[in-house]
């Protein structure tokens, strides 16, 4: 663009966002899943004044782990954030700075006074001018947690104005909108919404904090179920946590900081490390969350033909012979030709034999039947076998080397025994016996004995080959293991942990 002197360049990109009527949401003409996190502006170092270089880490570090999308929680981000997520390939759920849930909700939220709407429909606005141009920005959020009210309805009828291309989402009021925003929902509430044709994107769910994600598979499962089913963005990207200087000195001569958050600045009301609920911390070092994002998001997955990567290999290894597998290419517009494919032999967890794998390329969203041969390695009757399968970049990228993994997946093939796996033999198995008085239930078979006790319903005795492994000292005190439903409390658990320490289960 020129206007006298004054001459400006921008990048253009093209991009058509639709929404099916099976709930499917198709960009440029084919279906997408999106994998997405939550981003705030957080800095350890300047709070929420993000530098470049801190923007550009956030965006490297998503794309070298399978995250595709970013919702600006709570607000716009800095014009530079959508000029790295357009270079280097993120959707961006764009939201507006609108949130006032510390009002309250329905009649008493802000979304229902007319004095409040002008506010509200400025900022809407604003955002979409401003950004209706940018190809990464494939849905508009009108705010965060604002309550329901007659706002709204201004709001939309000001910004469609602007934009009618894009589909258009807001969380408390789901139901004026074609796409659903659940926030939080239990696996069973997933599966139902994904019996609906209705779209449904999270904008919120799989709370990172502490240790956690531990079912995040079981919901991406849920997601390729339904067509409506679109994804949604983890609860959130890093931990916003700041540096606290302290009065020590360390050995360095400078003076000892830590990583605080709520409560480390003396205030009187805080929510603790509720803001401490990243897949990385503060500092952008990587996490154990992260990594299972990575595999769960992954977009090309090896299994056997019936779809489980977990069992063991439908039918006894043998060299030479070629192993079946399924190839699954989740990309919606990537082949899998254009990543080199690879192949690891374990035995006992360590390799004993690598590969590459000449597969032909599987076109984005399809499934093909693929074989692998492995090489003439003695396999150990009494050893346990695995076979790894992974995808790398075939050249350097802008966000990563040549080498760099995006994907991998591990097969079990069972043990190099003579029998196939899950194959037992029990003719020569003793008989069982058992005997039963008022005090207990004993069960014996060859030389092993276990007697359990009926009045505290454990093992009270247990004997093998003559001799006594464990015994109670006297009936109703329990020496042997004893039913617990209690684990070590992750941070996620605080809404539950009085009620299960009350419980009497631990």
């Amino acid at each position: 663009m020129k206007a006298g002197e004054d001459v400006r360049a921008c990048k253009v990109g093209f991009m058509k966002t639709e929404v099916m009527p099976n709930g499917a949401i198709h960009v440029n003409g084919r279906p997408v899943k999106f994998k997405g996190v939550n981003r705030h502006d957080a800095s350890p170092e300047n709070g929420c004044s993000v530098t470049r270089e801190e923007m550009l880490r956030d965006v490297v570090l998503m794309k070298q782990n399978n995250v595709d999308t970013v919702r600006t929680s709570h607000y716009p981000n800095d014009p530079y954030f959508y000029h790295l997520c357009e270079r280097y390939g993120l959707y961006v759920m764009l939201e507006a700075n609108i949130e006032s849930h510390g009002m309250g909700y329905g009649v008493s939220s802000l979304a229902s006074p007319p004095s409040w709407t002008q506010a509200h429909m400025e900022r809407a606005r604003d955002m979409v001018l401003n950004w209706r141009n940018s190809p990464c920005v494939f849905m508009w959020s009108w705010g965060n947690e604002a309550g329901q009210g007659p706002t709204f309805d201004v709001v939309n009828e000001a910004c469609l104005k602007l934009d009618d291309t894009r589909p258009i989402a807001y969380r408390q009021d789901s139901e004026r909108y074609a796409i659903d925003g659940p926030t939080y929902p239990t696996l069973a509430v997933t599966c139902a919404r994904g019996l609906h044709s209705k779209c449904s994107f999270f904008f919120e769910y799989a709370h990172g904090m502490g240790n956690a994600l531990g079912n995040f598979k079981e919901y991406w499962d849920e997601f390729y179920a339904s067509p409506s089913l679109i994804g949604g963005c983890i609860w959130d990207w890093g931990d916003q946590a700041v540096w606290k200087y302290t009065d020590r000195t360390g050995p360095d001569g400078k003076r000892i900081r830590y990583l605080a958050y709520g409560g480390d600045f003396d205030e009187k009301t805080a929510d603790g490390n509720f803001c401490a609920n990243g897949v990385i911390d503060a500092e952008r070092n990587e996490t154990p969350k992260l990594a299972e994002v990575k595999h769960v998001h992954r977009n090309l997955v090896v299994a056997w033909p019936d779809g489980d990567a977990g069992k063991t290999a439908p039918h006894r290894v043998r060299n030479g012979e070629p192993l079946t597998v399924v190839l699954w290419n989740r990309f919606s517009f990537t082949p899998s030709g254009a990543f080199d494919a690879r192949w690891e032999l374990l035995e006992d967890g360590l390799s004993v034999a690598n590969g590459t794998l000449d597969w032909p390329s599987v076109p984005p969203l399809t499934k093909r039947e693929m074989k692998v041969t492995l090489p003439n390695v003695k396999m150990k009757p009494d050893a346990e076998y695995f076979l790894n399968v992974s995808f790398h970049l075939k050249s350097d990228t802008l966000w990563a080397k040549k080498g760099h993994l995006v994907a991998h997946d591990q097969l079990a093939l069972g043990d190099g025994g003579a029998n196939p796996p899950g194959e037992l033999h029990l003719n020569d198995a003793p008989v069982a016996c058992v005997k039963s008085d008022t005090t207990g239930v004993t069960l014996s078979a060859g030389p092993t004995e276990v007697r359990s006790s009926r009045k505290t319903g454990t093992i009270a005795r247990l004997s093998m080959n003559g001799r006594t492994v464990l015994a109670d000292s006297a009936d109703g005190i329990v020496r042997g293991p004893r039913l617990t439903c209690m684990r070590a409390f992750t941070d996620n658990d605080k809404w539950l942990r009085d009620d299960f320490y009350n419980s009497g289960l631990t």
